[in-house]
């Protein structure tokens, strides 16, 4: 008889192992934990059969308690998940330090200090942006659990093309804007070189687009929050806990 330390496990066995030692019988079943809540798995045989352990063949097995890197066709691994949050924490510092600078008045160190760090962190989001966009590029997205309706689908695509279209366009808009200004362009200590020569005039314009594009990004960071919550509480789907860091 075998048994699971867990329930809802399921169990492909290739081998097993039987071995008489003192009079005790152990038992070791080599196999595939498939799904489940178990972290470890018992084979168990009648009489004085001790627990034995379970040999795992794929790294599916300990999944519950080591995530896999890659994205499964359940939830998404450890990276994407990890760059995720981290962009959203990104995002949030960027959003405030240009809020935050209407605190203090205009040629000021601490409003000049905010915007350079706006700069910068807007930059780090460009390139994680990237980032995502080629890790998910090459990992499949796992499906939702009940599948949504087509509509649905279709907008959540949309909805992500448009939030990785302004998480590229907007650092680079603001690269040149600081570019058409004729300003130093800090990075963490370097000076980046001008995309372009300095035009007050057309960074005006550059300016103009790139305020347009943060309060569109801010709108559909919110309706992509929202949506989340509502597959989460209301069509009560795993689109939230795909994303969601996996307890250990």
């Amino acid at each position: 008889m075998v048994e699971y330390a867990g329930e809802g496990t399921d169990l492909v066995l290739s081998s097993v192992d039987y071995t008489l030692t003192d009079n005790v019988e152990n038992l070791t079943l080599s196999g595939t934990a498939i799904k489940g809540d178990a972290t470890e798995l018992f084979g168990r045989c009648g009489g004085q059969a001790r627990a034995a352990c379970i040999i795992p063949r794929s790294s599916t097995f300990l999944r519950n308690t080591t995530m896999t890197l890659r994205n499964t066709h359940e939830r998404y691994g450890t990276i994407s998940i990890g760059l995720h949050w981290l962009t959203l924490v990104l995002l949030a510092a960027v959003y405030a330090c240009i809020e935050l600078r209407e605190f203090f008045p205009k040629g000021s160190d601490p409003r000049n200090l905010l915007k350079h760090w706006h700069f910068m962190l807007g930059l780090l989001v460009f390139g994680l942006s990237a980032l995502r966009l080629a890790w998910n590029l090459a990992n499949a997205s796992p499906g939702i659990t009940p599948p949504s309706p087509h509509w649905q689908a279709v907008s959540a695509k949309l909805m992500h093309v448009a939030l990785y279209a302004l998480l590229l366009a907007l650092p680079l808009t603001g690269w040149l804007i600081l570019s058409g200004e004729g300003k130093p362009i800090p990075f963490f200590g370097i000076e980046l070189p001008p995309l372009i020569d300095a035009n007050r005039s057309l960074a005006k314009r550059i300016e103009n687009l790139h305020e347009a594009g943060a309060n569109l990004g801010l709108l559909l960071i919110g309706l992509h929050a929202a949506a989340a919550l509502v597959h989460h509480h209301l069509m009560r789907d795993d689109t939230l806990r795909r994303m969601w860091p996996q307890r250990r």
